[in-house]
């Protein structure tokens, strides 16, 4: 995953200190951003490096959830953007996420949208989609305690 200071005028810092664990992770490897992407829409992202070590797995992962913005909302503030990305009824587009994945990953990584079995299917929140990069794996997806992000 490429360096997340690269994002940091795109970073929530309120939700960002949220997502630190006892401060331990460096904001070079994980963090929440709000990005506009080149459809118009409003992508809300939060990204982990090196996510965990669970069964001897570490993965790169990062959740986005669009949202299409009406014109005058200071998007980049979480408290106006947050509403919006909260009651999105449709998820990224496969456009949109080829932009996340470009922006978030060097050009030769390879990134994964998982489609799990079945029994295996974790959703905690509508129209959020997820990109995983193993780092160090033995199996084809990553843990269930991973989607927790």
């Amino acid at each position: 995953m490429r360096d997340l200071r690269k994002y940091n005028k795109n970073r929530l810092t309120d939700i960002t200190k949220k997502l630190m664990i006892n401060g331990t992770l460096p904001k070079s490897t994980a963090g929440a951003f709000a990005i506009k992407l080149k459809s118009g829409a409003i992508a809300y992202v939060l990204a982990c490096a090196k996510k965990g070590y669970i069964q001897g797995e570490i993965w790169d992962h990062v959740k986005v959830k669009v949202a299409d913005i009406p014109k005058g909302v200071e998007w980049w503030k979480s408290e106006e953007l947050l509403p919006y990305i909260k009651n999105t009824k449709r998820c990224a587009r496969w456009e949109e996420m080829c932009e996340i994945k470009e922006g978030f990953w060097e050009d030769e990584d390879t990134v994964f949208q998982i489609h799990p079995p079945k029994s295996q299917y974790v959703n905690l929140e509508e129209f959020a989609l997820h990109l995983w990069r193993p780092i160090i794996s033995k199996n084809r997806i990553p843990p269930v305690e991973y989607v927790i992000i």
